[in-house]
């Protein structure tokens, strides 16, 4: 090692003590280069480990897990260019900042220390200012790199805890819901999420008198949030079914419960079927979704259901209008109702797809159910664009009576 100039006054600031100190591998074949960097970097704060020569550099700082090394060029058995490829090999992808000393000048040389992946070098006889600074500023460097890797290890260890916990949530949420999904041969839905979890619910249950009812809601929002409120609407709407309670008073209780438990700015728009199989007829209240529609045989819209109520979550108890429409199902028949993100999904140039083509795709297949035609046309309107609503399609076809009586 050359001379170096040896400095009068070693006093510097340590580093704040509630920074845990960094160590900093010094890898020189020369004692008192060694000794000279080690007094300097104690005073500086740092944990200093020596080495001699590169073999040695690279055992001492697997050994010692280094956050600096201050690396010399020419030292026997193993060069500080081969050292360096060995421990930034090692170094898993974090930041371990390697300085050169080097009493070589060249271009050559120079560049060759940062090909091997130095991360900046000194040259002989070094100013212990200039060093001072360069391990000050490296030394800053990995404790970011430190910070930076514990927040990306937590952030990692939050997403896969949260993933989890929402699988778990996702499939109790389906599994109940499920339940009130039953299958039924003259009616077909499809409800798809957005998100891992639907803002719309859709649930079906038959009466003691043999009418199916059925409600389609659609929450504010999207996610998590917006489905939470899904299981007491399914659970209340089920029980009031199998209790023989009419469509009025089944929206009567949905909005007082929904009035208890939703936030202010948070509500239901719904719709409440009842369809009696014996006389075609439906009973239905609206509140706040897209307007349902009633086809004939071809599939042509006879009926549209204009919605005539606020959504469900709303109003207080004394300010609701629980007043249903009744209307009648032609002979093969049927009503068709769908949640917003049908209408308002768009095209790559942000066209909505809208009631036209939704009444166009259920047209084109009037013999069977129509959902996957309409799936179909909404897939080649949006293209390769991600979904953005949660999108609900329930398809109720004239059913043939059933033997017991109302």
């Amino acid at each position: 090692m050359s001379d170096t100039n040896v400095p009068n006054d070693l006093s510097v600031s340590p580093p704040k003590a509630a920074e845990p100190a960094l160590t900093l591998l010094i890898a020189d074949d020369e004692d008192f280069g060694r000794q000279y960097l080690s007094v300097l970097a104690e005073a500086l704060g740092f944990n200093v480990v020596q080495a001699v020569d590169g073999m040695d550099a690279v055992a001492k700082f697997h050994a010692h897990q280094a956050d600096l090394v201050v690396m010399d060029v020419l030292m026997p058995k193993m060069d500080g260019y081969a050292a360096t490829r060995l421990i930034k090999a090692a170094s898993n992808d974090a930041h371990v900042p390697v300085i050169f000393l080097t009493g070589l000048n060249d271009i050559d040389s120079l560049t060759q220390c940062l090909e091997c992946g130095g991360d900046d070098f000194l040259t002989k006889p070094y100013n212990q200012i200039i060093l001072t600074a360069k391990l000050s500023a490296h030394a800053r460097a990995r404790r970011f790199s430190l910070t930076l890797r514990e927040r990306n290890e937590q952030l990692a260890y939050f997403k896969n805890r949260t993933m989890r916990e929402q699988a778990v949530a996702e499939r109790v949420f389906s599994k109940i819901l499920a339940r009130g999904q039953p299958a039924l041969p003259n009616v077909t839905a499809h409800v798809s999420p957005m998100a891992i979890f639907s803002g719309d619910v859709y649930q079906a249950a038959s009466a003691p008198s043999g009418a199916l009812f059925l409600i389609l809601g659609d929450f504010t929002g999207h996610g998590l949030s917006a489905a939470i409120g899904a299981l007491p609407v399914a659970e209340l709407f089920t029980n009031m079914v199998h209790a023989g309670n009419d469509v009025s008073t089944i929206t009567i209780e949905l909005n007082r419960r929904m009035t208890e438990i939703l936030p202010p700015d948070m509500f239901l728009a719904a719709a409440v079927l009842r369809y009696d199989p014996h006389r075609q007829a439906l009973n239905v209240w609206l509140g706040g979704l897209p307007p349902p529609f009633i086809t004939d045989a071809q599939g042509n819209v006879v009926t549209t259901l204009t919605p005539q109520h606020m959504p469900l979550g709303i109003l207080k108890p004394h300010e609701f209008d629980a007043g249903v429409r009744d209307y009648d199902l032609p002979d093969h028949g049927r009503v068709v109702l769908y949640s917003d993100g049908v209408i308002e999904a768009t095209s790559p140039t942000g066209e909505a797809f809208g009631e036209h083509r939704l009444i166009t795709a259920v047209q084109a297949n009037s013999a069977d159910s129509a959902i996957n035609n309409v799936l179909d046309a909404l897939r080649r309107f949006t293209g390769q664009l991600t979904q953005q609503d949660d999108i609900s399609l329930i398809e109720l076809r004239q059913q043939t009576p059933m033997a017991h009586s109302q």
